[in-house]
């Protein structure tokens, strides 16, 4: 494989991975959203401040996947 084909993989790859992680967050929040206010104030969270918790959520998981590779 080219250098050029090589590049070219890692673009897709990386296009594909922010596809993917966007899909995750989507779900995740929708999935949250979906809870009654009882049913989120006893996981202890906000409503207001769901993305926030996502956000930072899915941010942890990708510094320990990085961590471990």
């Amino acid at each position: 494989m080219r250098i050029h084909e090589k590049s070219q993989v890692g673009v897709i790859s990386g296009f594909v991975t922010a596809i993917r992680d966007y899909l995750k967050r989507c779900s995740a929040i929708r999935d949250l959203r979906r809870m009654s206010d009882l049913q989120i104030a006893d996981i202890g969270i906000e409503r207001g401040r769901i993305p926030e918790l996502v956000d930072g959520l899915m941010a942890h998981r990708s510094r320990q996947a990085h961590r471990s590779q």
